[in-house]
């Protein structure tokens, strides 16, 4: 079977092994970290729950049915996945007079581990971590000599920061539509962004096939480690090589819509020649009146490990941060099957 055309190349070689996730919901835990402690104070109440079998939005009508508040006040940092066990913040508005409530509702799909006070309601992205543990399930054992190998690499010169398969859809289709939408209709932000992934992860893949995902082009736009600063390096001289190999910058590809690219050069040529590959795309964005963006080529896997649970499951434990797919991950060490 050919790979999707949104898919992204491992960067690492061929993998270890064939592997499954998800054989049950323990298999596959995430947990939010904020970055912040709650107020204390404020209009607005901060839950720490966790779920199994539940998406964001479904635990979000949970609570706000359980609360008595709309749904449509309910305010979280990021989507969780559905099949896992997941643990993340969701906050809902609380009048400063009122006693904070109790939650009759705990049951294996929706747990209260938590409640404060906050002072603004949680907006999309305000986390500042995900912590994951998957276990994979092994088709074939692997050596813990090469599993380490493996992770040195990695720990050495980061991931591919592509898109997974989340964002195109559980049948892949998001992209066909929305260029089945017509322009002047409201169109959901998941198949807008979607649309403009497809493009990413194409400029992605054939940087990784030549190398430059993390040595870096001339002409690149840099991005700095942890922020969404950068500059554009005309020439990679010895500084900016340096700084590559260090994890302090990160080359960067285009998230396509209207304004500057800011790329230029020998980076500039080979986006404009994957973007022409999905011209009709990349025009229907620019007619919605997308704004363009950047991203970094790669990310720090941080916190890495990896250890053999038995002769053929394999667990990985590392932090990612908002907007990173931890598939992504797992693509490095083992080609991910269907259960």
């Amino acid at each position: 079977m050919s790979n999707p055309d949104w898919a992204v190349r491992p960067a690492y070689g061929p993998p270890l092994a064939t592997a499954k996730l998800r054989a049950t919901p323990e298999s596959f835990q995430v947990g939010e970290l904020l970055g912040f402690e709650p107020a204390g104070e404020g209009e607005h109440l901060l839950v720490h729950i966790e779920k199994r079998g539940l998406t964001t939005q479904q635990a979000a009508k949970q609570l706000a049915r359980g609360f008595g508040v709309r749904v449509r006040n309910v305010g979280w940092a990021g989507l969780k996945d559905k099949y896992a066990v997941t643990r993340q913040w969701l906050s809902l508005p609380w009048p400063i007079k009122r006693e904070l409530p109790q939650w009759a509702g705990d049951d294996d799909a929706l747990q209260v581990l938590e409640m404060a006070r906050h002072n603004r309601k949680l907006r999309a992205g305000s986390h500042s971590a995900n912590q994951f543990v998957i276990d994979c399930e092994l088709d074939d054992p692997v050596g813990d000599d090469a599993l380490q190998a493996r992770v040195a690499e990695v720990l050495a010169t980061g991931i591919p920061n592509g898109f997974g398969p989340q964002r195109f859809g559980r049948d892949g289709d998001n992209v066909a539509q929305f260029m089945s939408a017509p322009v002047d209709a409201r169109c959901p932000g998941i198949l807008i962004s979607a649309a403009r992934s497809l493009v990413f992860n194409a400029v992605l893949d054939a940087r990784i096939a030549d190398g430059t995902w993390r040595s870096g082009l001339a002409g690149d736009w840099m991005m700095l480690d942890g922020s969404h600063s950068g500059f554009v390096a005309a020439e990679l001289d010895a500084e900016i090589a340096k700084r590559l190999a260090e994890l302090d910058l990160h080359p960067t590809g285009p998230m396509p819509g209207t304004g500057e690219t800011l790329a230029i050069d020998a980076a500039s040529r080979l986006e404009q020649e994957m973007c022409s590959q999905h011209q009709a795309v990349v025009q229907r964005l620019q007619a919605r009146d997308v704004a363009a963006d950047r991203r970094a080529l790669r990310l720090r896997a941080a916190d890495l490990h990896a250890e053999l649970l038995g002769s053929q499951t394999s667990r990985l434990r590392f932090t990612m941060p908002p907007g990173s797919f931890a598939t992504t991950l797992v693509d490095q060490f083992f080609a991910v099957s269907p259960i």
